[in-house]
């Protein structure tokens, strides 16, 4: 029914419909083309199964973050709370919640306390291993830490050592770093979905505002670096795709159009 009272309301919603058609069109004529339908309804589900992997792994990995944070939030708070000294349980945690923020592959270190005494084994990037260790030492109720770890130049085949973060760790705020965690980027992208959400049920200009920002954050949280390195990125493949220089046949000759011509 028309509305008069608001005829824009209208015209976006008339707009709306038609773009989204014509989206719903242009999809079905891709993925049902009689020659090469078949071929490509096999990439978007290989696509697909590829992508829902991936973010199982991804919200495996938030997960353990996640719960690993939490044991260590966990175990900071008893001591503080009950004080004295800590048990060894309760230091290796916080050890551990430190390790977080000192290595890209926390979980390839394997932590011992015993009464105030940390030995470290596994294996360790070399370019992490000061790092980790002036980290651990710097850990409340550590009394000396015992250094038996594996140093690598490099992830190589180590198993322990594969995926991860391609960063160089770093105690900032998780926030202001270049590559987040899994946890902190699950949350990140949540608070960007609601931020578009709450600001497309908005109808004043701030909505349009906190919907931008929101997109913004869940798009950092996507592609885990800063916007403007992705940015840069995308605009330097897109600039390398393009031909700096075209050649036509023609008459049986190479013919290059005059405006290409140095």
């Amino acid at each position: 029914m028309w509305n008069q009272r608001n005829p824009g309301a209208n015209l976006a919603g008339y707009v709306g419909v038609g773009i989204t058609s014509a989206l719903l069109a242009a999809s079905a004529a891709y993925a049902f083309d009689p020659r090469s339908g078949r071929r490509r309804r096999a990439l978007l589900r290989d696509q697909f199964t590829r992508r829902t992997h991936e973010a199982q792994e991804f919200f495996d990995k938030a997960a353990r973050d996640a719960r690993q944070r939490a044991r260590g939030l966990y175990a900071v708070s008893r001591s503080k709370l009950h004080g004295g000294q800590i048990d060894n349980d309760t230091l290796q945690e916080r050890v551990r919640a430190h390790l977080g923020r000192l290595s890209s592959h926390p979980s390839a270190i394997e932590v011992t306390c015993s009464d105030g005494y940390v030995r470290l084994s596994g294996d360790v990037l070399e370019h992490e291993k000061h790092q980790v260790l002036a980290g651990v030492k710097k850990v409340s109720d550590v009394h000396q830490v015992l250094d038996e770890m594996r140093t690598h130049p490099d992830a190589g085949t180590i198993p322990g050592l594969q995926g991860g973060s391609e960063r160089r760790p770093s105690a900032q705020f998780e926030y202001l770093q270049d590559n987040w965690s899994p946890a902190p980027r699950f949350i990140a992208g949540f608070a960007g979905l609601a931020m578009i959400a709450a600001g497309a049920a908005s109808r004043v200009a701030a909505g349009s505002a906190l919907a931008a920002a929101g997109a913004a954050v869940l798009a950092r949280s996507v592609c885990n670096v800063p916007l403007s390195q992705f940015l840069r990125k995308s605009a330097d493949s897109a600039r390398q795709k393009l031909p700096t220089r075209q050649t036509f046949i023609h008459t049986g000759r190479a013919y290059e159009p005059s405006a290409l011509r140095h």
